[in-house]
């Protein structure tokens, strides 16, 4: 190719980023495993459990847990592969994901409380730790390590 002069122009191929150490694992938690174990919950947990279940708001809660971590394990797949494969607005994505399970899962904590009424502190204690405690660390810090990581400054164009 020759440029407005008529020299030849030469062209560096496009050498793609390198993803790596946190940042790989990241891609493996967000691709493999929230997957994995949202299916694993879904198909070992929540259905047997629907199945022996003869209360309609219990039924109507495993439902909406059904739904919420399928949506959620097809969302992660989707942002992980986009991170590993190192495409352009993938980390926003990702941050997307990361605020998207904070939400779900906070709001699904509130529709357990609505819907269920808990009276015991103890079964109260052991969702909230489950619906929030745990996505609230597992946001703050995969969104901190994007944030502030050279590696993913180096390897998205942001």
């Amino acid at each position: 190719m020759n440029d407005a002069k008529g020299r030849p122009v030469h062209f560096e191929p496009a050498i793609p980023k390198e993803v790596g150490g946190w940042l790989l694992f990241f891609c493996i938690v967000l691709t493999i495993i929230i997957p994995a174990q949202s299916l694993y919950q879904i198909f070992f947990n929540m259905i047997p459990r629907l199945t022996r279940t003869h209360e309609a708001r219990v039924t109507v809660l495993l439902v909406v847990h059904c739904i919420l971590l399928g949506a959620l394990a097809a969302y992660s797949g989707i942002t992980g592969f986009s991170l590993w494969t190192a495409k352009r607005e993938a980390v926003v994505a990702v941050r997307r994901f990361l605020w998207t399970l904070l939400f779900s899962n906070f709001a699904y904590f509130c529709f357990w409380i609505v819907l269920m009424k808990p009276w015991r502190a103890l079964s109260f204690a052991e969702r909230g730790w489950y619906h929030v405690v745990g996505p609230i660390g597992f946001f703050w810090f995969w969104y901190v390590y994007l944030e502030h990581s050279k590696r993913v400054r180096s390897t998205y164009v942001q």
